[in-house]
């Protein structure tokens, strides 16, 4: 009897001692935890490549592109002369639908002749100016620096009058401008084409 207890005894202990083997193969086996893993791993992860941080900002770049980009205002300048204009020719299409569009007959002497014209051109590229004698005055020019040409209108300052309108359209040197004006009466009945030479004052 006492042997046999003996052996069950020994059995137990051999059993257990092989489950604590088994228990602690198993543990040593297991994967670490993820804040483990992130902890053992973190100094071995490298530091992001100097080029990614160098290709950030975006805003820095496109200020330098703006930079590049950016023209210089034009110069700001005043230019005085004279105008002249005579008899010109009103343009009709010729199609059978203008067929029977004639011009009014033009009274040759009316609104010809020369004045004086002052224009003034800004930085930003903003034409103002005055017809201050002559047969398109008293009158008014708005315009702008277009790709290199100045071109604008010429208006009456007076709105009631039956005075010349039209357009202008001009080259300008380093000491002045020269250009050619499209004008009629309200009526398009009387239509002068001239030029003027203008000098930087």
């Amino acid at each position: 009897m006492s042997g046999a207890r003996t052996t069950d005894w020994d059995r137990g202990n051999i059993a257990g001692a092989v489950g604590m083997l088994f228990l602690a193969s198993a543990l040593a086996g297991c994967p670490k935890s993820e804040g483990d893993a992130n902890k053992a791993g973190g100094a071995d992860k490298a530091a992001p490549p100097a080029t990614v941080s160098a290709s950030a900002s975006p805003d820095a770049a496109a200020s330098e592109v703006a930079a590049g980009d950016a023209k210089p205002a034009g110069q700001a300048a005043t230019y005085g002369g004279s105008y002249k204009v005579a008899p010109g020719k009103m343009y009709i299409p010729d199609t059978k639908d203008y067929g029977n569009v004639k011009q009014v007959k033009d009274d040759p002497e009316k609104h010809v002749g020369e004045g004086a014209l002052t224009l003034v051109v800004d930085g930003d590229g903003k034409i103002t100016g005055t017809v201050d004698t002559g047969p398109a005055a008293p009158g008014l020019v708005d315009g702008s620096v277009i790709e290199g040409e100045l071109r604008g209108v010429v208006r009456r300052k007076d709105p009631k009058d039956d005075g010349l309108t039209g357009t202008f359209i001009a080259t300008r040197s380093a000491d002045g401008v020269e250009g050619r004006l499209s004008l009629a009466d309200t009526n398009a009945a009387i239509v002068r084409e001239g030029t003027f030479s203008l000098k930087k004052k």
